[in-house]
């Protein structure tokens, strides 16, 4: 996933307790609750800040109560370095099952840590990206985000500014399944990069853009940051187009209750849920939610649309 300009809690309140016992330092989080459980599981994923993995964690923890399931081990990361280390201080604290969240280019660099825990016996779930070498997959349905973007456009056709930032693979995904979504013969795309994931950088290269092209329809971004950058930016320009955004943050949500401003909700708190949900069946009975022997197919979810005004 990528990184926000927002600062999350990340449940910093419990960050340092028992990491001595693996020598990880303040870095590595622990939730050990004071009941044992049937099944116990670590949760790695990203310390990039911002709400969309605080909810995805949220997801997780109330699932895995109706579960009765314990979260034993916490490893909030950046680097993919930091990912793997983690992997490895789950399987040391002796949990049942791993989910793990991809951030960044983290996905390339598990290969030999997924392969400790299978043969460590520990099941690993991940969340956000297809990895060779986990037991299962759940992913956010990037093609369905396409869709509800191009089907907002305007029917006249036009040009599309899409903000994008170079190097962010999840940024790639979603310029793809854009690209995929419309007509090519009637709308071009205009693909603006974006240095990092700045609304302030977002807002000045859609105001280049705009004096650029005069018959622009939309601006399209890969998160919301970058879209109400660009929504300053169309205002200031007096233009009447859409800005449709992805994350469907509390900023996000407040600016599509005003006109022309779309969000996309990933749902990142229904994808913990089905992560930990599919770990339960591993660990119990061994099998995938449709019944089969691991790897299980990837299973994804769908994304919801937060309207703005009418067009």
């Amino acid at each position: 996933m990528r990184a926000t300009d927002y600062r999350g809690t990340m449940e910093t309140s419990r960050r340092v307790a028992l990491a001595s016992l693996l020598g990880v330092g303040s870095a590595c989080l622990f939730a050990a609750r004071s009941q044992a459980k049937d099944i116990t599981f670590g949760v790695i994923i990203p310390d990039y800040g911002g709400p969309y993995y605080d909810a995805m964690l949220a997801g997780i923890d109330s699932t895995a109560s109706k579960l009765s399931m314990t979260r034993k081990f916490l490893g909030p990361y950046k680097e993919a370095e930091q990912a793997v280390v983690y992997v490895q201080n789950a399987i040391s604290v002796g949990v049942d099952g791993i989910l793990l969240a991809t951030g960044g280019g983290v996905g390339q660099a598990l290969g030999p840590a997924l392969s400790r825990a299978q043969r460590a016996g520990v099941s690993v779930v991940i969340i956000g990206q297809a990895v060779e070498g986990a037991n299962a997959v759940i992913l956010p349905d990037l093609g369905a985000v396409g869709r509800l973007q191009a089907s907002l456009l305007p029917k006249s056709g036009g040009t599309v500014i899409f903000l994008t930032v170079p190097g962010s693979s999840w940024a790639s995904e979603l310029e793809r399944s854009f690209a995929a979504s419309v007509d090519p013969g009637r709308v071009n795309i205009m693909v603006e990069p974006v240095g990092s994931y700045s609304g302030e950088e977002a807002q000045a290269r859609t105001e280049a853009a705009l004096q650029k092209v005069g018959n622009a329809i939309a601006v399209v971004a890969v998160s919301d940051i970058l879209a109400l950058g660009a929504l300053q930016a169309v205002k200031g320009a007096g233009k009447e187009i859409e800005v449709i955004g992805v994350d469907a943050t509390k900023e996000g949500r407040a600016a599509a209750g005003n006109g022309r401003f779309f969000t996309i909700a990933l749902r990142p708190e229904l994808q913990g849920a089905k992560a930990v949900e599919t770990l339960h069946g591993l660990v119990q009975s061994g099998v995938c939610p449709n019944g089969q022997k691991p790897p299980c197919p990837p299973q994804t979810v769908t994304p919801d649309l937060v309207a703005g005004g009418a067009k």
